[in-house]
């Protein structure tokens, strides 16, 4: 009798890239240490009852609707699976550092979106192979949704007015007038800061990614199209933050594993954790749970497939609850009130961190139960809604070590 093969459950992983094209797939770049997984393509097998003078009810079998979908359950960390968080704000907008100086206008016919390679009038002030270059649509130095800026890292440096400088494998993501700027961003710099935020630039766009499921050596299903319907962030004094996703993509193919990587930081846990409720610091807050539904649904068509020819985020609503020992009856005054307030959540480890803010937040219900052997506690349910002086919901702000785009 020869020996069983064993795959060992160590050598399996999940693997995330952000697509360009959606349900175009792509190799993983990132991967996170899971707790838990359950993504799993269902048959979709319709049994239809026939009268054949059998007793057997479920008797003839055609293919229905397949899904592919499930959830990644995970730490919470400031350097991995930061993919599934963007593509579950909605996309990751623009990106900066704080070190970046020595402006120059870009000049010339400006820089297109999706190239490798690009032309400047005047170099910032010491730029050179090492550094990183960050490009601004306006000359004004604070990025924003009317002045997007992006990073790259400056692999070469050529010519002598205009300057031609080449980012490596990197492409530009928007497109800069030439009356954009660039700066240096010395190569000395460690950290970055990303803006993830909901429906933006363009509202009718939405990030998909790219799944590697590695079954513990065997093979990898690769899960094409992935759209991140719910989320769930759980920060609790108890142990380590951890975030649910539940995901539903296109398309499914077997390839060959890839080989993972991981980062280095540690997952982010009570001596990380800080709260804003109603624009004021809380030290109080005892636990904190945040929910994005973007309501992702799949349709299916007469398109010779059984797997959905649409998968896509067609409603977001953002909600959560809190915890706080109570202090004064503040909170409890807001909601009989109908108070509107920002809620912030804030997560740091060492110069990196996790920001989430909620502009516009309002208590759909408190309770003050009283308990023998207790203190008096609240424990609030909230509902995010859309801020018009915010323009969003939702706004995540991540700032680390990585400089492109997380989706």
């Amino acid at each position: 009798m020869s020996a069983l093969t064993q795959y060992l459950a160590g050598r399996g992983f999940i693997g995330v890239a952000a697509e360009a094209t959606v349900g175009t797939p792509v190799a993983a770049t990132s991967y996170v240490p899971l707790l838990d997984e359950s993504l799993v393509r269902e048959p979709g097998i319709v049994l239809e009852k026939l009268l054949r003078g059998s007793r057997d009810s479920a008797f003839v079998a055609v293919l229905g609707e397949q899904k592919i979908g499930g959830s990644i359950e995970t730490p919470l960390y400031v350097d991995q699976g930061l993919p599934l968080l963007g593509a579950a704000i909605g996309s990751d907008v623009y990106q900066y550092a704080a070190t970046a100086g020595g402006a120059q206008a870009i000049g010339g016919s400006g820089i297109a979106a999706g190239v490798g390679s690009f032309a400047l009038a005047a170099l910032p002030a010491g730029l050179s192979v090492g550094d990183w270059i960050e490009l601004h649509q306006t000359g004004a130095s604070d990025a924003g949704l009317t002045n997007l800026s992006e990073v790259h890292a400056v692999a070469s440096v050529g010519g002598s007015g205009p300057y031609t400088i080449g980012i490596g494998g990197e492409l530009t993501r928007n497109a800069y007038p030439s009356t954009g700027t660039a700066w240096r961003v010395p190569s000395t710099t460690a950290v970055f800061s990303h803006v993830l935020l909901p429906d933006q630039p363009n509202a009718g766009s939405y990030k998909t990614l790219t799944i590697e499921k590695n079954l513990g050596g065997l093979t990898s299903l690769q899960f094409a199209g992935a759209v991140v319907g719910k989320t769930a962030v759980q920060l609790s004094s108890k142990g380590a933050a951890k975030v649910r996703y539940d995901l539903s993509a296109l398309a499914e193919a077997q390839i060959g594993g890839s080989t993972p990587s991981y980062g280095a930081s540690a997952p982010l846990s009570l001596p990380n954790f800080a709260a804003s409720l109603f624009g004021v610091a809380d030290s109080s807050v005892a636990s904190f749970e945040l929910d994005i539904d973007q309501t992702a649904k799949e349709y299916w068509t007469f398109n010779g497939g059984t797997l959905p020819a649409l998968v896509v985020p067609v409603e977001r609503t953002v909600t959560g609850k809190f915890t706080n020992i109570v202090q004064s009856m503040a909170y409890y005054d807001n909601m009989v009130a109908g108070t509107s307030g920002a809620f912030t959540a804030t997560l740091s480890q060492g110069s990196s961190s996790i920001v989430i803010i909620l502009p516009k937040c309002l208590l759909t219900k408190l309770g003050v139960p009283l308990k023998i052997g207790d203190l008096l506690m609240y424990d609030a349910q909230f509902h995010a809604t859309h801020s018009d002086v915010a323009g969003y919901s939702i706004e995540v702000q991540v700032t680390n070590g990585h400089w492109l785009p997380f989706v």
